[in-house]
Parts: C-alpha cells; sequence; structure tokens
C-alpha cells in the first residue's frame, strides 16, 4: 500500500486514507496484542480499544481480539515486518545499492529468511 502510494499510483486521496487508515489499524494490533499477553488489559478493553480507534464494529473488533489471544504476535508482524523492510530499503538506497526493483529482486530473491537474514543477505 504505501509502495503504490509513493510511487504515484493513487490518483485520489481516499486512497491515501486506506493506507493510513491500515497502518492506524495494523499499530492497534500491535498495542492490543502486546497488552493482552503481558497482562496490561482485559479482553474486554481490547475489544472497546478496538472498536474506539479502528472504527471496528463489537462483532469485527472481538473476532480480531479472539485471533490475538489465539495467535501472539501474528498480527503485529505485518506492521512490524513492514516498518522492518522500510527500514532496510532506506539503508539500500542511502547507501546507493540499487534502485527500487533491485532492491525488491534481491530481497525477495533471499528466500523465506527471518528479517535479520535477509538484511544481511541484501546488505552483504
Amino acid at each position: 500500500e504505501l509502495l503504490m502510494m509513493e510511487e504515484g499510483f493513487y490518483d485520489d486521496p481516499r486512497h491515501e486514507l486506506g493506507v493510513a487508515d491500515a497502518r492506524i489499524f495494523r499499530a492497534a494490533r500491535i498495542l492490543v496484542d502486546t497488552s493482552l499477553h503481558i497482562g496490561d488489559m482485559t479482553v474486554e478493553e481490547a475489544v472497546r480499544f478496538m472498536m474506539e480507534n479502528t472504527g471496528f464494529t463489537e462483532p469485527t473488533a472481538r473476532a480480531e481480539v479472539g485471533r490475538y489471544c489465539s495467535w501472539p504476535t501474528q498480527a503485529s508482524s505485518y506492521l512490524t515486518g513492514s516498518l522492518e523492510i522500510e527500514r532496510i530499503r532506506r539503508r539500500y538506497f542511502d547507501e546507493r545499492r540499487g534502485d527500487l526493483r533491485s532492491f525488491h529482486d534481491r530481497l525477495a530473491g533471499s528466500g523465506a529468511l527471518p528479517i535479520g537474514l535477509a538484511e544481511r543477505a541484501l546488505m552483504g
């Protein structure tokens, strides 16, 4: 989503709002997932938080929170992984290692590695 926006594929401001909304949702996931598992938030507090901060209906918020309870850290990985890839991409460009296509070719070509190992494979 962010890359599509950065590359100019969205010509309607509502698309940019959609990108921001998706980021807010993913950030809320991190906060709720972590808070549930360290005991700082109850399930009911988590449901309420998701409803207030994402605009979800109660059934949707409850389903999301149930997912976080049954599969800890999985939902959080979407934004944390995205942020790490963005950080690596900035480093790749700062060090003038290539263009966007070469970045993605090399990252995808490194295989299904944990992000730290993928960074090593990409950056040498």
